[in-house]
C-alpha cells in the first residue's frame, strides 16, 4: 500500500499492483492514467475497464477499478460521497457494490490528496511575504542605527 507521501503516480501504481498488474507495467500504467486525468470520467468505465483488461487485470477486477477510478474522479471534482454513490448505482452495482467501491475511492483519495490539506493549512502568499518584509527590516534596522549613529 502507498504512503500518504507518494504522488499520485505511486498511489495509483500501488493500486494496480495490489490489483494483479505487474510493477513495471502498474507504473506505466498509472502515469498514463495521472497524464490523461480524468481517465475514466473522459472516456467511460467500460472503455477503461477493456484497457484494464487488456492490461492484464481479469474482467471483474478491471471493471471495479475503472469504477474506483470514475469515483476518485469525482471525489476529486469535490462531489459528496452521496453523489458518487448515485453516480455509481446508476451502473449495474447493487447499493452494496456501490458502498464499498465509493468507501475504496475516498480512500485512494485521501492518500492522492494529503499535500492539498496540507497546504491550506500553510499561511497565505501575503502573510509569508509581510513575515519577510519584518525579518529584513529586523536585519536592517541596526545596521540603520549604527549607520546614524556614526554620522
Amino acid at each position: 500500500m502507498a504512503t500518504p507521501s507518494g504522488t499520485a503516480t505511486q498511489v495509483l501504481a500501488s493500486e494496480l499492483i495490489n490489483r494483479g498488474i505487474a510493477r513495471q507495467r502498474a507504473i506505466a500504467l498509472s502515469a498514463v492514467v495521472v497524464a490523461a486525468y480524468p481517465w475514466a470520467r473522459r472516456i467511460g468505465v467500460p472503455r477503461a475497464t477493456k484497457k484494464l483488461v487488456e492490461e492484464g487485470l481479469d474482467p471483474t477486477s478491471a471493471q471495479d477499478l475503472a469504477q474506483t477510478l470514475f469515483a476518485v474522479e469525482l471525489l476529486d471534482q469535490r462531489a459528496s460521497l452521496s453523489e458518487v454513490l448515485t453516480a455509481l448505482r446508476k451502473s449495474d452495482l447493487d447499493s452494496n457494490q456501490a458502498l464499498a467501491i465509493a468507501l475504496d475511492a475516498a480512500r485512494i483519495h485521501r492518500e492522492l490528496r494529503p499535500r492539498m490539506r496540507e497546504r491550506s493549512r500553510a499561511p497565505s502568499a501575503a502573510v509569508g511575504f509581510a513575515l519577510d518584509l519584518l525579518g529584513i527590516l529586523a536585519l536592517l534596522a541596526p545596521i540603520a542605527l549604527i549607520i546614524v549613529a556614526l554620522r
